[in-house]
């Protein structure tokens, strides 16, 4: 079956159907439950409550749940107009430090490896707290949903993403997924830089995509593949 987009590690912010719509096909990948039922939702997208990772199992996971701010569903434009006025009037304050923008991008610091950089430990709005959540791998993850081919692939899992990219390149090197347009994922000081960039590579020189690394001082640090 072929899907627009999968998200893998989505939050409760900036996800795909903010610019492809919500009545396509698509995958919503989100182990904290309160985060993912507040995601865009329609008859065809398909959400899973898993993290994605090297086995089948139950695991510990470290969340960070904002403690004033209200979780809600927040899209592309609304944050980077948050984001933009919140940069014009206080320029010299980090964006961790902001009552609301502080508690939604330190609650997307959740993850399966411990937290100890400075916008996660100094975070006045977020809590943290330990839960257990159900970890599935990328072929099993195809599989339940019966994938074969994505237009859009994004993966944001805070630090796992190299455990990912190389199931996903496993998985096109056997030819059981195909992507079409486009495949995008963190690359920070959360991960080996390196080892993703040699993952990207490889995509590239054996599957016709564009490589492209984008450093938005506002968001992320990404990798973007694109399809020749």
């Amino acid at each position: 079956m072929k899907y627009k987009f999968i998200d893998i590690g989505c939050s409760f912010f900036m996800v795909s159907t903010d610019e492809l719509g919500i009545n396509v096909n698509g995958i919503f990948v989100e182990p904290i439950k309160e985060y993912l039922d507040v995601l865009p939702s329609s008859d065809t997208i398909v959400k899973e409550n898993v993290a994605i990772g090297s086995k089948i199992d139950t695991v510990k996971f470290n969340v960070f749940i904002p403690k004033n701010t209200k979780i809600r569903y927040y899209n592309t434009k609304e944050l980077t107009r948050m984001m933009n006025k919140y940069i014009k009037e206080d320029p010299i304050h980090y964006i961790h430090k902001h009552p609301i923008l502080g508690a939604i991008l330190g609650a997307g610091g959740s993850a399966i490896y411990t937290r100890n950089d400075k916008t996660i430990v100094d975070n006045e709005f977020i809590e943290q707290k330990n839960i257990e959540v159900d970890m599935i791998t990328l072929d099993e993850l195809f599989k339940r949903n019966s994938v074969t081919e994505i237009d859009y692939f994004k993966v944001d899992v805070e630090g796992l993403e190299e455990t990912i990219m190389l199931q996903l390149i496993q998985l096109m090197r056997k030819n059981k997924v195909k992507i079409n347009k486009q495949i995008r994922f963190e690359c920070n000081q959360l991960s080996d830089q390196k080892k993703l960039k040699n993952i990207a590579y490889d995509i590239c020189s054996e599957f016709d995509f564009k490589y492209e690394y984008v450093h938005n001082v506002k968001w992320d640090e990404d990798i973007i593949l694109t399809k020749l």
